[in-house]
């Protein structure tokens, strides 16, 4: 039986396995029909021709959902969301309890609710919602996630200094115009819709200051809400630019700690490496280095295969090897042009880089050392 879970978990965490890819494209197909049903039933042209459809397409979408969301509550103790084996007490509950786990439970409940509120405004609400599901799917959407919730307390704060803001503009643009129009700023809570439209920069004109004072306040009140709603679009912005920057780190620490020169190094060593190697792709057939150029950097290879152009027979270097080292130990120009084989993708460290490195790691040096000479 845990065998059995094992493998289930697998293909609901690894869309690069067949089972995960055929469940990754039957949840996404129904996702999408879902809510295209929802879209479609609100027009009164197609509501006619497929009403009679539509209880058999939420029916059997709601029966997918259902079977997706029983497996994954199974397996919860088995693997976690990132595809690594998890034997945690609690990860059933972990899961309910997550945003992602009561959208899966929300998913399949037209299937229970159907006879009750039948074909109507609120089954469409309950189809649109499996549209959080691509989340899981879609690496923008989670990447989007990650940062809102990074950088909560900011947005909370900015939030919350609006929700001061409003009321007190409100107020004051209810005492300056209530006598001048009673009709339009009833109270103030009328008011707030004022302040509410005017502080985002909506501006729907519905309501509108006549009187001096009135207008001077909304010309500030404008002035503000720009102000404030700038400044989520920065917290945003820079969120998004560290979270890429964490990820990219993340990703080459893996990628360095899989070549077999660092292997057995230890994670303060691999995270020094990782931090100055930036990623490039090279179509197949390019040059990558030239012979007699000044050299500049040197190459690690991930995946893909170079030919060095040194002797009658070209010598081939794969994945997890490396070249370019030679020339910037000697300090001299490039012995060998290099060219790809196939599209390839490296990890480059440049020249300054390279010399900051060994100095501090004088390990890493005598590694490259001892390969490039075997080499010579």
């Amino acid at each position: 039986m845990e065998v059995l879970r094992r493998r289930v978990a697998v293909a609901l965490t690894r869309p690069d396995t067949g089972s995960g890819a055929l469940l990754r494209g039957i949840t996404i197909l129904a996702v999408l029909v879902s809510a295209g049903m929802a879209q479609a039933m609100s027009l009164e042209d197609i509501r006619d021709h497929l009403v009679n459809d539509e209880h058999w397409v939420v029916l059997i979408c709601s029966c997918l959902f259902g079977l997706e969301f029983g497996l994954r509550l199974w397996a919860a103790p088995e693997i976690d969301e990132n595809g690594q084996v998890d034997h945690e007490p609690g990860q059933r509950s972990t899961y309910l309890l997550s945003f992602i786990g009561v959208v899966d439970l929300l998913c399949w409940t037209p299937v229970i609710l159907l006879p009750a509120i039948g074909t109507g405004d609120w089954l469409a609400v309950l189809q649109m919602i499996p549209l959080f599901k691509l989340g899981r799917y879609i690496p923008g959407l989670e990447l989007v996630g990650t940062v809102l919730r990074n950088e909560s307390r900011l947005l909370l704060a900015t939030l919350s200094s609006l929700t001061v803001l409003v009321p007190v503009m409100s107020t004051l643009v209810y005492v300056c115009e209530h006598d001048a129009q009673p009709e339009v700023f009833r109270s103030i809570p009328h008011a707030l819709w004022w302040g509410i439209v005017t502080m985002t920069t909506s501006g729907y004109g519905d309501m509108v200051p006549v009187t001096l004072p009135g207008r001077a306040l909304a010309g500030l009140a404008m002035l503000v809400g720009i102000a404030m709603l700038a400044m989520p679009v920065g917290i945003i912005a820079n969120g998004f630019a560290n979270e890429v920057r964490r990820r990219e780190l993340l990703a080459n620490y893996r990628l360095v700690s899989s070549l077999p020169l660092f292997r057995d190094l230890d994670a303060h060593c691999i995270a020094d490496i990782a931090s100055l190697l930036r990623p490039q792709v090279m179509p197949a057939r390019s040059a990558v280095l030239t012979r007699g150029e000044i050299a500049s950097s040197m190459y690690f290879i991930i995946e893909g295969e170079v030919e060095v152009q040194v002797a009658a027979e070209p010598v081939l270097l794969g994945p997890g090897e490396f070249f370019g080292e030679g020339a910037l130990i000697e300090n001299r120009p490039r012995k060998a042009t290099i060219r790809t084989r196939k599209t390839c993708r490296f990890l480059v460290l440049e020249l300054t880089d390279f010399h900051a490195l060994t100095e501090r790691q004088p390990e890493i040096l005598k590694r490259i050392r001892t390969v490039s000479d075997t080499r010579n």
